[in-house]
């Protein structure tokens, strides 16, 4: 979990660095509250991870939904926080919205490829199941 941690942060801290050099690139003003939404992120998504696969059950069906409970779960909080954003700011930023939504992606993909390493760890083939 320690080291699951340290990779998020690092890749939050990559995420936040983007966004600055980008606007300083740019020069189009994005809502200061992205970084505030990339800590979100980095929360929602070290908790969620947690929860779903950390002490895992005997029973591989429990894990699976707890998985899918938790991929639900990481899905509506993300979804509240960006409506919950849009609502409080005066004027609708696309700017904004297109990097909290670049951000979220980067974030599943790096979750994902966590997920496939420890839910199917790379294995040699069968070598009773060559195809000639």
């Amino acid at each position: 979990m320690k080291a699951y941690t340290i990779k998020y942060s690092l890749l939050s801290a990559a995420a936040a660095l983007s966004v600055f050099f980008a606007t300083l690139v740019t020069k189009y003003p994005i809502n200061p509250a992205i970084y505030t939404a990339i800590l979100y992120l980095l929360l929602v998504f070290v908790l969620v991870h947690y929860i779903t696969l950390e002490k895992k059950g005997d029973n591989p069906n429990s894990g699976i939904r707890k998985i899918m409970i938790g991929s639900m779960l990481r899905l509506v909080m993300v979804v509240i926080f960006l409506f919950i954003s849009l609502f409080n700011q005066q004027k609708k930023d696309v700017g904004f919205v297109l990097a909290y939504i670049i951000c979220f992606l980067l974030f599943l993909f790096f979750d994902i490829s966590e997920m496939r390493s420890k839910l199917r760890p790379e294995s040699e083939k069968s070598k009773n199941n060559t195809n000639a």
